[in-house]
């Protein structure tokens, strides 16, 4: 396949990703060095399916301690807030931003009516604790961005139509660029520990293969080709390459392949006809692949440890994603229980769990939404906590001992895991229809529309 037919579908896919974010709940903020990426599956599941109708949680409105509008910030009216996970190459319709240390770091640019194009895009940092605008850079033709920083600096790739294909490292301190030229086409980035790593090549082709190294050199540790392959349709988006601790795992179009991030060698693979709906790593690490039969039928959910041993294979339920600074010496839910992961023995089941429809674990706290209640069980013992009525989905973003952040179709909100009390709740950011996403940047919250930003909290 050529570049430009290449960019021809990725056009087509951003189409289908701004359809998407129309019903979308929180996407994913950047998560700190503890946590853990969500459980994201083929596709575009960095998101959620959100509420019907309008279902905030009840509880104190937020509070806002600074407003920074996008055409303020841009110098020109028409002017909105991008997440720069999705790149700036095309329009994601899609907002948010990464944390770095104090700053946010979001893209910002004019969207073009059914274009489908974000034109004369910038990158841009802002002080999270007062809105502040520290720094501005031109960011035309990102192809996407690393959940993750490498120190003090967001890391990013190109993928443009004149074939500049490039690793560009800002500094969220002062903006400053570092360019790396490639002979790559490449379409996923990640960042681990002092490491930049890249998937590159044609999926349609089963000519893939994966690098670790630097900004400067970013094969410098090591290259290795992975045996995945698929249209660009069906490249993940920001899930295709994930990197926690020593693992490194790359999914493309039902096929996953885990690596051994240190030196690059294969220690598992599930593909065609061993197919995988979602993979995803967890505290400890270990991975957790959602396996099927290749038509959609998920058949069970396996835990692999870092080495690529099978600990334990459970046939039926979801696995609880995303984590939130998880101590790995507690154990890991998937179905109606918790397991433990090193010996992948059971520890616990829970009724309650067993019918969700979705789980994620936030410190010590199970959070289990079903189809009328939302409940917290402790992680340790299975223990019921808490209970309520509500039809809330929420997917969960940060937690700081105290509190998590997350959010749903209709809004964001702040909940204490323990109790189940919502300490702040926010529909919006004057924008009808937007939803804000929140991103924790060190002791800040921040909630992104593509309108404005705002720094939020209790009163």
């Amino acid at each position: 396949m050529t570049r430009e037919t290449r960019n021809l579908i990725a056009a087509a896919v951003v189409a289908v990703v701004t359809v998407t974010a129309a019903v979308a709940v929180l996407v994913r903020d950047q998560p700190p060095a503890e946590t853990f990426p969500a459980f994201t599956g083929p596709g575009y599941t960095d998101y959620l399916p959100g509420p019907t109708e309008d279902v905030q949680p009840a509880g104190p409105p937020a509070v806002e301690s600074w407003r920074l509008d996008a055409e303020q910030a841009y110098g020109r009216k028409f002017a909105q807030f991008r997440n720069p996970l999705w790149g700036t190459e095309f329009d994601s319709d899609d907002t948010g931003g990464i944390a770095v240390g104090s700053t946010v770091v979001a893209a910002i640019g004019l969207p073009k009516p059914g274009g489908y194009s974000l034109d004369h895009a910038r990158l841009v940092g802002v002080d999270a604790g007062s809105g502040a605008v520290r720094w501005q850079v031109p960011a035309d033709g990102l192809g996407g961005c690393a959940p993750r920083p490498l120190g003090e600096s967001v890391v990013c790739f190109t993928t443009g139509y004149d074939g500049r294909d490039e690793i560009v490292a800002v500094d969220a301190r002062s903006g400053e660029v570092t360019r790396t030229a490639t002979d790559w086409m490449s379409f996923g980035i990640a960042v681990g520990g002092d490491r930049v790593f890249t998937v590159e090549g044609n999926p349609e082709d089963a000519d893939v293969r994966v690098h670790a190294g630097s900004v400067a050199d970013p094969a410098a540790h090591w290259s290795t080709p992975v045996e995945v392959s698929g249209g660009w349709e069906d490249v993940p988006g920001t899930a295709v390459l994930t990197v926690a601790g020593d693992v490194a795992l790359v999914q493309v179009a039902g096929e996953a392949v885990g690596l051994d991030a240190r030196t690059g060698r294969q220690t598992w693979a599930r593909v065609v006809p061993d197919c995988v709906e979602s993979a995803a790593i967890v505290a400890g690490p270990v991975t957790l692949v959602g396996r099927t039969d290749c038509s959609g039928h998920l058949r069970e959910i396996e835990a692999r440890a870092a080495d690529g041993r099978v600990l334990t294979s459970v046939a039926t339920g979801v696995a609880a994603q995303p984590e939130r600074q998880v101590d790995p010496e507690l154990p890991m839910v998937i179905g109606d229980g918790a397991y433990d992961r090193t010996t992948g023995k059971r520890v616990w089941r829970s009724d309650d769990i067993r019918d969700a429809t979705s789980v994620a674990v936030v410190g010590e706290t199970v959070l289990v939404h079903a189809a009328d209640t939302a409940s917290g069980i402790d992680l340790a013992t299975g223990e019921r906590l808490w209970q309520r009525e509500t039809d809330v989905a929420a997917e969960y973003v940060g937690y700081d001992g105290d509190v998590a952040y997350g959010g749903n179709g209709r809004g964001a909100f702040a909940m204490a895991p323990r109790t189940g009390e919502v300490v702040w709740a926010l529909e919006d950011l004057g924008e009808p229809g937007g939803q804000p996403r929140l991103v924790v940047a060190g002791d800040s919250v921040v909630a992104v529309s593509g309108s404005a930003m705002a720094g939020v909290g209790a009163a």
